[in-house]
C-alpha cells in the first residue's frame, strides 16, 4: 500500500495564498520596510533614490529652516508608504479580502503616478522611470486580484 505522506512542504503549499495575493503582500512588506521605515530612517538618501533630491544638513551644522522642511516632507511621503503598506498588509494577512485587497493596491498606482509626474516635472528626470513601473505594477497585480478569484481553477 502506498503511502499517503507527501513531505514537509505539503502542508506549506496547501495553506499559501494564491500567486497574486503573494505578490501583494510582498508589495505591503516593500511599502512598509523599504519606501516606508528606509525612508524615515534616512530622509537624505530616500530622497535621492525616489527621485527628488534634498539639501542636507552636514554633520556639526545646525540645520536650516529649508533643510528642516525639506526632511519633514520626505518623511511625510515615507509615512504615507508606511500607510499604504500596513493596509495592503490588513486586507492581504488579516482580512483576507481578495477585493478589497485588490482595490487598494491597484489605487496605489494613483499615487505612483502623482510621484512620476512630481519627480518628471521637479526633480531627476530620469528617476521616473521607477515610479512609472511601480504604477504599472500596481495596476497588474490589482488587476489580477480582482480579476481572479480563489476558486478559479487556474489555481
Amino acid at each position: 500500500m502506498a503511502s499517503q505522506y507527501q513531505g514537509p512542504g505539503a502542508t506549506l503549499w496547501a495553506h499559501m495564498p494564491p500567486p497574486a495575493e503573494c505578490l501583494a503582500i510582498l508589495v505591503g512588506c516593500a511599502e512598509v520596510v523599504v519606501f516606508g521605515l528606509g525612508g524615515l530612517a534616512n530622509p537624505s538618501d530616500f530622497s535621492n533614490g525616489y527621485g527628488l533630491p534634498i539639501d542636507a544638513a552636514t554633520e556639526g551644522v545646525q540645520a536650516t529652516l529649508s533643510q528642516k522642511t525639506q526632511s519633514a516632507l520626505v518623511k511625510a511621503i515615507a509615512s504615507r508608504h508606511v500607510q499604504n503598506g500596513a493596509l495592503i498588509l490588513t486586507f492581504g494577512l488579516y482580512t483576507r479580502n481578495r477585493t478589497a485587497l485588490g482595490f487598494a493596491v491597484a489605487y496605489s498606482a494613483i499615487s505612483a503616478l502623482a510621484d512620476t509626474l512630481l519627480v518628471k516635472n521637479n526633480g531627476v528626470d530620469s528617476l521616473a522611470g521607477g515610479h512609472v513601473i511601480a504604477a504599472l505594477n500596481s495596476l497588474l497585480v490589482g488587476g489580477a486580484l480582482l480579476y481572479w478569484k480563489r476558486d478559479d481553477k487556474i489555481w
